[in-house]
């Protein structure tokens, strides 16, 4: 796996895509994403994935010549399995496990320091599971091949922070799951408002 050629520059972050799952829509946005000028201009997009499903892709969604223009910005993970009518949109073992591969290839760029972040696309459970992937999704596989114990995950929008208490759960569950203890403990304070104040301004651990 591998082979990319990224032009040097040093006003721009190389961000490392994942394909996602690629039953999915993961290649369609991918490389709809890596044809985007705009794209371009603000970073160096690095796409993670198998280039023979990202050109299917590419052709379903009309653009030209992809793999001719963009091949030095894909980093080749292959996929043991082709995307068919009859699989597209299905749940696939093979799918799980070219997803997985993926995320961990962009692990290894950013450890490496050939990436500076990473943006996923989507992928699906059941098909990590199917795979024999032991991990339920993106946060528990970054936080295994991070050696991190205790992940947080946070939408950032406008400036809004939004963290995630609680992880997988159905909602009844999750209400039981959210104590002022929990809290505390993610923000890394004995202070119940200051725990408020330290995650809103993004410090807590």
């Amino acid at each position: 796996m591998g082979r990319f050629n990224l032009a040097k520059d040093a006003n721009k972050k190389v961000i490392a895509i994942t394909m996602g799952d690629p039953c999915g829509i993961g290649p369609e946005i991918t490389v709809k994403t890596l044809a985007d000028k705009n794209v371009h201009d603000k970073c160096t997009p690095l796409l993670i994935g198998d280039a023979d499903v990202l050109e299917q892709a590419a052709q379903k969604m009309g653009i030209k010549h992809f793999m001719g223009k963009y091949a030095d910005f894909i980093y080749h993970v292959p996929c043991n399995g082709q995307i068919t009518t009859k699989n597209a949109g299905k749940i696939c073992d093979f799918a799980g496990q070219a997803a997985f591969d993926c995320i961990k290839a962009s692990h290894l760029l950013c450890s490496k320091n050939k990436a500076q972040s990473v943006a996923t696309a989507p992928i699906n459970k059941e098909a990590l599971k199917a795979a024999g992937v032991p991990y339920i999704g993106h946060t528990e596989i970054y936080a295994s091949l991070t050696n991190t114990a205790d992940p947080l995950t946070m939408f950032d929008t406008k400036g809004l922070r939004v963290f995630f208490l609680t992880r997988h759960l159905s909602l009844s569950d999750a209400i039981k799951a959210i104590t002022a203890e929990k809290i505390k403990e993610k923000a890394g304070t004995d202070n119940f408002e200051q725990a408020f104040i330290r995650i809103v301004k993004g410090v807590a651990k």
